[in-house]
């Protein structure tokens, strides 16, 4: 499996790179009214608006301010474009499959439920928790996220 690394909170993450569009410098981020409490609010991605998903508050980890030295990753699954803050990106890797596990049991990850995990890969410089983006919103924060897009920016 090939997947875009990130840090968050000293841990090692990673996204499938089939859901990775880009990575850029942290951008102001704008509130979005009637979201769902894991989203962060919105930002504009070549004339489109984005949701930014608050990862932190998803995975239980504590809040942290915008920084400028932080990064966005551009992410898209099905037909829902999105965005994650993230400490860093650092790297695009291939892990062997044979080498993901599918199991979260004992893993450290905190809050994060195993809808949200497409597996865990033991890597030479350790962990990496490898997220499904089309999972993380449960069917009424999708809905929630929708409305509030159609009532603001329709």
């Amino acid at each position: 499996m090939d997947i875009l690394t990130f840090e968050l909170d000293s841990r090692r993450h990673g996204f499938r790179v089939e859901q990775v569009v880009q990575v850029v410098q942290m951008v102001e981020i704008s509130p979005l009214p009637g979201a769902p409490a894991v989203i962060e609010g919105v930002v504009n991605v070549r004339g489109s608006i984005v949701p930014v998903f608050d990862l932190r508050s998803r995975l239980g980890l504590p809040a942290r301010a915008i920084d400028p030295a932080q990064h966005l990753v551009i992410l898209a699954s099905g037909t829902r474009s999105s965005a994650v803050r993230v400490d860093s990106a650092e790297d695009f890797v291939s892990i062997p499959d044979s080498d993901i596990a599918v199991s979260i049991a004992d893993s450290g990850i905190g809050a994060a439920s195993p809808r949200h995990v497409a597996g865990i890969a033991a890597t030479a410089d350790g962990t990496t928790i490898i997220y499904d983006l089309a999972a993380f919103l449960s069917q009424s924060e999708a809905e929630a996220l929708d409305d509030a897009i159609a009532t603001t920016h329709g």
